[in-house]
């Protein structure tokens, strides 16, 4: 993913990865930029810059422990990291046939 970044942020006559249009200079509004990248990729959902940061944390949670995602994001506490993931419907399949050969190996 760094090298397409890398790559991206060359082909900009500025150098920077966002360059806004008006400007050709760093996109000062991060919202507006990732809206009409989101545009330009096909992307017709609603889309904001938490929205990437709850993916984000959805995605770290399948694999990593809570706390560790709780540190990664600086919250105080882990309930307020808990409001911010979403569990997949597969996940806790995963973590219900775990647990019955956990307890049918005893």
């Amino acid at each position: 993913m760094q090298a397409e970044l890398t790559r991206r942020a060359q082909e900009t006559k500025s150098g920077y990865l966002w360059e806004s249009p008006w400007t050709n200079g760093p996109y000062i509004d991060i919202r507006r930029a990732l809206q009409e990248a989101a545009k330009r990729a096909g992307w017709h959902e609603p889309i904001y810059p938490h929205l990437l940061r709850h993916a984000a944390a959805t995605e770290l949670i399948e694999g990593t422990d809570v706390s560790v995602v709780q540190q990664i994001l600086g919250h105080s506490t882990i309930k307020v990291t808990e409001t911010y993931l979403h569990i997949r419907q597969g996940m806790m399949v995963d973590a219900m046939r775990k647990r019955e050969r956990s307890t049918s190996e005893q």
